[in-house]
């Protein structure tokens, strides 16, 4: 959850729809996105993500936090200069790692 709420809070928002093409699958993963999905606030990507994470029933099962805009790599290599110059995923599962070292 830590994560989820960590990468789409810390995503560059214009119009919302980076922001909100986070998805978390479970035990696989998608090629979906919709361009037209907008969310700025975070709040409705963050529920539909728990939703998600909710359903996991073993102890081992394996989330998955994705985004398939086609411009999300040129984001997470820093493009949005001013809101996440660093990117979002590498940012957010570093600050995990050091968490839980």
């Amino acid at each position: 959850m830590e994560v989820l709420q960590g990468v789409v809070m810390t995503s560059p928002v214009k119009k919302g729809t980076y922001r909100a093409s986070h998805q978390v699958t479970i035990d696989s993963i998608t090629t979906d996105y919709d361009l037209e999905r907008r969310d700025k606030s975070g709040d409705t990507t963050i529920q539909a993500g728990a939703q998600v994470i909710g359903t996991i029933n073993t102890p081992f099962g394996e989330s998955t936090v994705q985004t398939n805009l086609p411009y999300s790599e040129v984001l997470e290599n820093g493009h949005s200069k001013v809101q996440a110059p660093h990117g979002v995923y590498g940012v957010t599962f570093a600050a995990g790692a050091e968490k839980y070292r």
